[in-house]
């Protein structure tokens, strides 16, 4: 305790009392000499580097006995003893202090650019540190004044992933909120910038027959099922031509729709029938495989 030896003038100083509440941090009192007699000073210490040692008083001429300190966690502690203003008559003292230390909150994403239904890909890391020991609690990652998920430090550390189809298409602000705990102060990360970008669709087309008679085309139930790359619920419309003839526009419900060809609108003969999904903010356009349709004669 290189500061408590600067203090002590006379050689003749001790450490009567040490409290160690929390790995990597301990307080202590320690006495010291000067031409006024012995003086008390506290001092902390994390990571074995002892702290500058401070005066339990600033009056030269008080001195001080007996000193004890006891510790319940970290920077939580309470001093007890005996000072004397004239060497003769001690005065029992009790100081306690709940210091709230600052933190600093540092934040880092795994990627810069995710793809919509596979925001879960990206995962969030924090970091909350403070002078002297191990920040606990809980950290919001935020975005658009909503809570994208949540990370308990463990060791002031800790992660967490966005859940999938939580976020439109586009760029997104997430900042990491630490909410503060006994003895740490709340404090809050630079936003960190992603994009979420358009996911890919598969449209698949389903004939309910293959061939059917001229005049009774109604016969024909074509249905439409637009499959997410990964999550979320395409939405939008879906046209259907028949060898370049668009004959219906399906609106989707659910990613899927439905409709029927009308009378007589084809000649007959043998139709290629393609579904061509047209996109939607959150979604790419995509186009099914060709169907065979076969109009007969009456």
């Amino acid at each position: 305790m290189p500061s408590l030896v600067a203090l002590d003038a006379t050689g003749t100083g001790s450490i009567p009392s040490v409290s160690c509440p929390a790995p990597g941090y301990c307080a202590a009192v320690g006495l010291y000499g000067t031409v006024y007699g012995m003086h008390a000073a506290v001092l902390s210490g994390a990571s074995s580097t002892w702290g500058i040692a401070q005066p339990l008083s600033s009056a030269p001429h008080v001195q001080a006995v007996s000193q004890s300190i006891s510790c319940g966690g970290v920077a939580y502690c309470s001093i007890g003893g005996g000072l004397s203003a004239d060497s003769q008559h001690y005065q029992a003292i009790v100081a306690d202090e709940t210091p709230v230390l600052s933190t600093t909150t540092i934040e880092s994403l795994s990627a810069r650019r995710v793809i919509y239904g596979h925001e879960q890909a990206e995962k969030v890391s924090v970091t909350v540190s403070a002078r002297l020991g191990i920040v606990t609690g809980k950290v919001a990652v935020m975005s658009d004044r909503k809570t994208a998920c949540t990370i308990t430090l463990a060791g002031g550390k800790g992660s967490c992933t966005i859940p999938a189809a939580n976020f439109s298409t586009g760029p997104h602000a997430l900042t990491a909120m630490y909410g503060g705990a006994t003895g740490f102060a709340a404090s809050s990360s630079a936003a960190k910038h992603v994009s979420v970008v358009k996911a890919a669709s598969r449209t698949a087309l389903t004939l309910s027959v293959a061939k059917v008679r001229y005049g009774h085309e109604r016969a024909e139930k074509l249905t439409v099922k637009v499959i997410p790359q990964y999550m979320g619920t395409p939405g939008g419309t879906v046209a259907i031509t028949v060898s370049r003839i668009r004959v219906c526009v399906i609106t989707l419900k659910r990613a899927t729709g439905s409709c029927r060809l009308r009378a007589r609108t084809l000649r007959v003969g043998i139709y290629q029938v393609l579904a061509t999904y047209s996109s939607n903010p959150d979604f790419k356009a995509s186009v099914s495989p060709k169907k065979a349709l076969t109009v007969r004669r009456r």
